[in-house]
Protein backbone atom coordinates (compact mmCIF):
# COMPACT_ATOMS: atom_id res chain seq x y z
CA UNK A 1 0.00 0.00 0.00
CA UNK A 2 1.40 3.37 -1.00
CA UNK A 3 1.99 5.77 1.86
CA UNK A 4 -0.06 8.96 1.75
CA UNK A 5 2.01 12.12 1.90
CA UNK A 6 0.87 15.67 2.11
CA UNK A 7 2.26 19.01 3.10
CA UNK A 8 0.06 21.75 4.43
CA UNK A 9 0.35 24.82 6.54
CA UNK A 10 -2.74 25.48 8.63
CA UNK A 11 -3.39 28.81 10.28
CA UNK A 12 -6.30 28.50 12.68
CA UNK A 13 -6.24 31.95 14.11
CA UNK A 14 -3.60 34.55 14.76
CA UNK A 15 -2.27 32.41 17.61
CA UNK A 16 -2.10 28.90 16.17
CA UNK A 17 -0.23 27.63 13.12
CA UNK A 18 0.36 24.01 12.26
CA UNK A 19 2.62 22.56 9.59
CA UNK A 20 2.16 19.01 8.37
CA UNK A 21 4.73 17.36 6.11
CA UNK A 22 5.35 13.74 5.20
CA UNK A 23 2.55 12.53 7.46
CA UNK A 24 4.17 14.07 10.53
CA UNK A 25 2.67 16.98 12.37
CA UNK A 26 5.43 19.34 13.36
CA UNK A 27 5.40 21.43 16.51
CA UNK A 28 3.15 24.43 16.49
CA UNK A 29 3.86 27.85 17.90
CA UNK A 30 1.58 30.39 19.49
CA UNK A 31 2.13 34.07 18.89
CA UNK A 32 3.88 34.40 22.25
CA UNK A 33 6.56 32.01 21.04
CA UNK A 34 5.60 29.06 23.25
CA UNK A 35 6.30 25.69 21.71
CA UNK A 36 3.31 23.40 21.95
CA UNK A 37 4.69 19.90 22.17
CA UNK A 38 3.87 17.23 19.66
CA UNK A 39 1.35 16.25 17.06
CA UNK A 40 -1.28 15.01 19.50
CA UNK A 41 -1.43 18.36 21.27
CA UNK A 42 -1.84 19.94 17.84
CA UNK A 43 -4.96 17.84 17.25
CA UNK A 44 -6.45 19.12 20.51
CA UNK A 45 -5.70 22.70 19.46
CA UNK A 46 -7.24 22.10 16.03
CA UNK A 47 -10.43 20.74 17.60
CA UNK A 48 -10.61 23.75 19.92
CA UNK A 49 -10.09 26.18 17.05
CA UNK A 50 -12.76 24.45 14.93
CA UNK A 51 -15.29 24.33 17.75
CA UNK A 52 -14.71 27.91 18.90
CA UNK A 53 -15.22 29.40 15.46
CA UNK A 54 -18.55 30.60 14.12
CA UNK A 55 -17.08 31.38 10.69
CA UNK A 56 -18.69 28.99 8.18
CA UNK A 57 -15.90 29.15 5.58
CA UNK A 58 -13.26 28.62 8.26
CA UNK A 59 -15.14 25.58 9.58
CA UNK A 60 -15.31 23.98 6.11
CA UNK A 61 -11.55 24.38 5.61
CA UNK A 62 -10.75 23.40 9.20
CA UNK A 63 -12.80 20.20 8.86
CA UNK A 64 -10.72 19.17 5.83
CA UNK A 65 -7.55 19.83 7.82
CA UNK A 66 -8.88 17.97 10.84
CA UNK A 67 -9.56 14.90 8.70
CA UNK A 68 -5.93 14.95 7.56
CA UNK A 69 -4.64 15.47 11.09
CA UNK A 70 -6.80 12.70 12.54
CA UNK A 71 -5.33 10.31 9.99
CA UNK A 72 -1.85 10.77 11.54
CA UNK A 73 -2.63 11.42 15.21
CA UNK A 74 -3.58 9.11 18.04
CA UNK A 75 -7.24 9.94 18.61
CA UNK A 76 -7.25 8.23 22.00
CA UNK A 77 -4.36 9.99 23.67
CA UNK A 78 -4.59 12.60 26.41
CA UNK A 79 -1.73 14.86 25.30
CA UNK A 80 -1.12 16.47 28.70
CA UNK A 81 -2.65 16.10 32.16
CA UNK A 82 -4.68 19.27 31.55
CA UNK A 83 -6.04 18.24 28.13
CA UNK A 84 -9.01 16.08 27.31
CA UNK A 85 -8.77 13.26 24.78
CA UNK A 86 -10.18 14.31 21.39
CA UNK A 87 -13.35 12.27 22.06
CA UNK A 88 -14.00 13.95 25.40
CA UNK A 89 -13.09 17.34 23.97
CA UNK A 90 -15.79 16.92 21.32
CA UNK A 91 -18.24 16.06 24.11
CA UNK A 92 -17.15 19.13 26.07
CA UNK A 93 -17.75 21.32 23.01
CA UNK A 94 -21.02 19.48 22.26
CA UNK A 95 -19.81 19.05 18.68
CA UNK A 96 -21.36 16.01 17.05
CA UNK A 97 -19.47 16.42 13.74
CA UNK A 98 -16.09 16.21 15.46
CA UNK A 99 -17.37 13.44 17.76
CA UNK A 100 -18.48 11.31 14.79
CA UNK A 101 -15.25 11.98 12.89
CA UNK A 102 -13.13 10.87 15.83
CA UNK A 103 -15.27 7.77 16.48
CA UNK A 104 -15.08 6.83 12.78
CA UNK A 105 -11.28 7.01 13.09
CA UNK A 106 -10.92 4.77 16.13
CA UNK A 107 -11.86 7.05 19.01
CA UNK A 108 -12.81 5.05 22.10
CA UNK A 109 -15.68 6.44 24.19
CA UNK A 110 -14.79 4.08 27.03
CA UNK A 111 -11.43 5.75 27.73
CA UNK A 112 -11.50 7.34 31.15
CA UNK A 113 -10.66 10.97 31.80
CA UNK A 114 -7.40 11.14 33.74
CA UNK A 115 -7.41 14.48 35.53
CA UNK A 116 -6.81 13.87 39.24
CA UNK A 117 -8.54 16.36 41.46
CA UNK A 118 -11.23 17.18 38.89
CA UNK A 119 -14.79 16.05 39.54
CA UNK A 120 -14.91 14.32 36.14
CA UNK A 121 -11.69 12.34 36.74
CA UNK A 122 -12.39 8.68 35.90
CA UNK A 123 -15.49 9.35 33.78
CA UNK A 124 -15.84 7.88 30.31
CA UNK A 125 -17.40 9.92 27.49
CA UNK A 126 -20.99 8.98 28.35
CA UNK A 127 -20.49 9.77 32.03
CA UNK A 128 -18.85 13.06 31.09
CA UNK A 129 -21.76 13.98 28.81
CA UNK A 130 -24.24 13.16 31.58
CA UNK A 131 -22.20 15.26 34.02
CA UNK A 132 -22.18 18.23 31.63
CA UNK A 133 -25.91 17.95 31.00
CA UNK A 134 -26.61 17.94 34.73
CA UNK A 135 -24.32 20.82 35.61
CA UNK A 136 -24.15 23.23 32.69
CA UNK A 137 -26.89 24.83 30.61
CA UNK A 138 -26.73 24.18 26.87
CA UNK A 139 -28.15 26.59 24.31
CA UNK A 140 -30.52 25.25 21.63
CA UNK A 141 -27.77 24.54 19.08
CA UNK A 142 -25.64 22.74 21.67
CA UNK A 143 -28.68 20.74 22.82
CA UNK A 144 -29.21 19.48 19.26
CA UNK A 145 -25.54 18.49 19.13
CA UNK A 146 -25.83 16.71 22.49
CA UNK A 147 -28.86 14.80 21.19
CA UNK A 148 -26.79 13.60 18.20
CA UNK A 149 -24.00 12.42 20.50
CA UNK A 150 -26.54 10.70 22.77
CA UNK A 151 -28.00 8.95 19.73
CA UNK A 152 -24.59 7.37 19.12
CA UNK A 153 -24.41 6.15 22.73
CA UNK A 154 -27.95 4.77 22.59
CA UNK A 155 -27.24 2.88 19.36
CA UNK A 156 -23.87 1.51 20.45
CA UNK A 157 -24.36 0.53 24.10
Amino acid sequence: MKEKRFSSFFVYNKNISIFVANNKMNPIFSDNGLLIDGKNSALVFMINAYSESSDYVFKINAMKDLKKAISICDVNIQPTPTDFTPVNLSVLWADSDIFKLIIENGGDVKNKINMPGKIYDGMDSRGFLDYLKSNYPFNKKELLEVMEIEKYFDQNN
